[in-house]
């Protein structure tokens, strides 16, 4: 990751603004669709920030639940 500069929050490479963090996205990681930029205190990140989990797949259809 060229470009980026030390977060203060973390230490993490960062950029000053969320185009500049998905502009240095799209070009380390042109092919990685899972990637996102997120703010970390006063600068922007990208990645796979924590609780942004897909969720699994359910791998046989079920009935839908019933309230009682």
């Amino acid at each position: 990751m060229s470009g980026g500069y030390r977060c203060p929050s973390c230490g993490k490479t960062s950029w000053p603004t969320r185009r500049a963090a998905e502009d240095a996205m799209e070009r380390n990681h042109p092919h990685d669709s899972g990637l996102h930029a997120y703010q970390c205190g006063p600068r922007w990140h990208y990645g796979h920030p924590k609780g942004t989990k897909k969720p699994k797949k359910r791998t046989r259809l079920s009935p839908p639940r019933t309230r009682r």
